[in-house]
């Protein structure tokens, strides 16, 4: 069905369990991933059969499935916010989003993307409750890290930590931030592309110095560790 509506498979990196050296079929908390995903067994209108799990923000995002504000996009490199996700494929709770995107402004040519899954409804096969990291590149995704509440996840650009897990109210919070180098590395840049003062545009207003995402109006260790 999926590929129907035009879907790709979903692919891993560096993520168990794997079947393939190019990585399809190795996101498999996708249901793109279907030779190799944590299904569950049930019963519907009478059929026994495996079901499940949900699809990824990819996906969804694909499917036009992440509107009305659930999926914040982040564009800007100063900043370091708590964010309050509800699980991917479950009702919404209000006040929370679906997931992050953190766009190719910052992150080079690829988006990173961040999911919370929770066992229930569409994925109660799934080993735990956790926080995906995939990065999307050539028109694919790729589960990079699955991470649990104290981890963490780094490249030279970015620090995701994951603050809390909490499956009984379906809600788990991140930290999104720059690392010291990248934060170092940027300043440097900036410095480097000053212009003479008298040249200088008008500063911003204080409120709009301090605006760090956008959202979106339609979803220490090192990568590789």
């Amino acid at each position: 069905m999926g590929h129907l509506l035009g879907l790709p498979h979903s692919f891993g990196e560096n993520v168990s369990p794997c079947i393939s050296a190019s990585g399809e079929y190795c996101d498999a908390w996708d249901i793109m991933s279907a030779m190799n995903a944590f299904y569950y067994p049930s019963t519907f209108q009478g059929v026994s059969g495996t079901f499940g799990p949900g699809l990824n923000v990819f996906a969804l995002r694909t499917l036009g499935g992440l509107r009305n504000g659930r999926l914040l996009s982040i564009q800007r490199h100063d900043f370091s916010d708590p964010i309050e996700l509800s699980p991917l494929n479950q009702p919404v709770q209000s006040g929370s989003l679906y997931a992050v995107e953190i766009r190719p402004a910052y992150h080079g040519a690829s988006i990173l993307t961040i999911e919370y899954r929770h066992k229930a409804d569409w994925d109660p096969g799934l080993p735990s409750d956790a926080v995906l990291i995939h990065e999307e590149k050539n028109l694919r995704s790729y589960l990079k890290r699955v991470l649990l509440a104290g981890d963490r996840y780094s490249t030279t650009a970015v620090n995701i930590e994951v603050v809390s897990i909490d499956p009984i109210s379906r809600k788990a919070t991140v930290r999104i931030g720059t690392p010291v180098r990248a934060a170092r590395a940027r300043r440097r840049q900036l410095k480097a592309a000053e212009v003479p003062r008298s040249n200088r545009p008008a500063r911003l207003s204080a409120s709009a110095a301090v605006d760090r995402y956008v959202p979106h109006r339609s979803s220490t260790t090192r990568e590789g560790q």
